[in-house]
């Protein structure tokens, strides 16, 4: 199977970053915990036991926040991914993630978005640290840069390597398959 990594910085104009990351800063912002080691929520196999992070959940094959935040943050990153491909798209799954600092870069489980082919995963990074994402096979790491938008096929077994370097790491997780024209 192909490897391929797309990685856009400044995926977004700076206001619309800015946007996205002021209503994912906010106080009104709500999160979730989503604890790995949870017999109820466990979709990843491969846990260790204390894995934990936060995330907003924006659509799961239906759309779960009707928020006109969340609406946002979909519709903005959507159509710009719509605008980098030049097909459209269909959105499965979108969600916000949160990790906080553990005070040492511990690796998270390797996982894969979605197993079916034709889908992709885009990680558009919020801040800049020195955690990263990580993938299975070439071991290739990619640093979370603000504004940049990492690509890659969605059944591509990859893991988060968590900061020490900032408070939190934010991203937005899109999976999504593109429409052939």
């Amino acid at each position: 199977m192909e490897h391929k990594l797309i990685l856009v910085k400044n995926f977004l104009p700076k206001e619309l970053y800015q946007s996205i990351y002021d209503i994912v800063t906010s106080i009104d912002f709500n999160w979730n915990i989503k604890d790995y080691n949870n017999p109820k929520i466990k979709l990843n196999p491969n846990s260790k036991q204390g894995e934990y992070h936060f995330v907003h959940m924006i659509i799961n094959h239906e759309l779960k926040d009707k928020s006109e935040t969340g609406l946002y943050i979909l519709n903005t990153l959507a159509n710009n991914i719509v605008k980098y491909f030049k097909k459209p798209i269909s959105v499965s799954r979108a969600r916000v993630n949160l990790f906080t600092n553990q005070h040492k870069q511990i690796p998270l489980s390797y996982h894969k978005d979605v197993s079916d082919k034709g889908w992709w995963t885009m990680l558009y990074y919020l801040e800049n640290s020195n955690g990263y994402t990580q993938f299975y096979k070439t071991e290739e790491k990619v640093k979370s840069v603000a504004n940049s938008a990492l690509f890659f096929k969605a059944n591509i077994k990859h893991r988060t390597l968590l900061h020490t370097d900032v408070p939190l790491r934010r991203n937005v997780n899109i999976n999504f398959k593109m429409e052939e024209e």
